[in-house]
């Protein structure tokens, strides 16, 4: 008997394994269970050992039909490699992708529990105020050295130069105010000791009369004076003209001209002040602010932007009232040279 060569053997025996229907999952773990047995899956080898049909129905069909897809698809050189040693396909775990898909919804889970767990009335959180300085913007320029406000030629700035100008004349006319004021104090109270060093005495027992004297009052007792001298007793006619005398000399005096001319300065400060004043109001600080800020400022925030908070900064900045800004730096300026 002739021997069949080894190489003739052994490619029928490649074709022949390469037709069987072998399962790979069999292969790999050392069976040999044909594939038709695995690609009915559930039913575990055919319909003995139960149906597969309790809590693991799913699974079965579908490791049924991930079996099945598989054992199709391989080649016989592929299962024979299997078989052979040759390298095998890695089995790949979940992709990246899939699991960024997985913690998207197990966070959007998450979310929609907590919100679930608010009460339907919780308050909504107010807005946070932005920065004041932030809301500020171009009027954080006021900061500037007070020269800017005597120099500066942007139109921004024209409204609160002017503002800080009328300001500062409306202190120093104030200041004038103050001066006169207390000079006609001192020329009343020189009046006063003239006329008590005079030791006037009334002609007609008059009690009071020069008590606290003063210019106008002097005046009205002269006219009083002379009305009497067409009814005065001959008896009371020397008292009568002594007293007119006195007072017509205390009239005459420099301290009497110093009070007529004491309260004439008091009256021209006065009204300097009251026309100054005119531009120094809050009204007239709140313009001037609208017109130096951002107009974009303006629009977001309408008429509330220069709010109390604004205005509180800013005359505390330029020195409205008792606060000292730019306004008594530039009144500085303005003061004539001290001798």
């Amino acid at each position: 008997m002739k021997r069949v060569p080894k190489l003739l053997l052994g490619a029928v025996s490649a074709l022949a394994v390469s037709a069987l229907p072998i399962n790979l999952d069999s292969v790999i773990s050392g069976g040999f269970e044909p594939a038709a047995a695995y690609a009915k899956g559930g039913n575990g080898g055919g319909n003995g050992g139960g149906n597969g049909k309790g809590g693991s129905g799913e699974r079965g069909k579908s490791a049924d039909a991930k079996g099945h897809t598989k054992a199709s698809g391989k080649t016989a050189g592929s299962v024979f490699g299997s078989v052979f040693g040759k390298e095998r396909s890695r089995i790949k775990g979940p992709s990246a992708k899939t699991l960024s898909v997985k913690t998207k919804t197990a966070k959007s889970s998450n979310k929609a529990v907590k919100m679930a767990a608010l009460p339907a009335n919780a308050p909504v959180p107010d807005a946070k105020p932005k920065n004041f300085n932030a809301k500020l913007a171009g009027l954080n320029s006021l900061k500037r050295n007070y020269h800017a406000y005597l120099n500066s030629k942007s139109p921004r700035m024209a409204a609160i130069s002017a503002f800080v100008m009328a300001s500062a004349e409306f202190d120093l006319a104030q200041e004038k105010v103050a001066d006169a004021t207390a000079a006609l104090a001192e020329a009343q109270a020189d009046f006063v000791d003239a006329v008590n060093a005079a030791a006037l005495t009334p002609y007609d027992g008059a009690i009071g009369v020069y008590d606290n004297p003063t210019v106008e009052s002097l005046e009205g007792r002269l006219a009083d004076l002379n009305a009497a001298a067409e009814t005065v007793a001959p008896e009371d006619q020397a008292a009568l003209d002594a007293e007119i005398a006195a007072v017509e000399g205390l009239l005459d005096s420099a301290e009497a001209t110093a009070v007529v001319d004491a309260e004439t300065s008091l009256d021209e400060a006065e009204l300097a002040a009251e026309t100054a004043s005119v531009g120094t109001d809050d009204e007239a600080l709140k313009a001037a602010l609208l017109d130096a800020a951002n107009d974009n400022r303006v629009a977001e925030y309408g008429d509330d932007y220069v709010d109390q908070e604004m205005m509180d900064w800013a005359k505390d900045l330029l020195g409205v009232g008792d606060a000292f800004g730019k306004i008594d730096e530039v009144r500085e300026t303005l003061e004539p040279a001290s001798e």
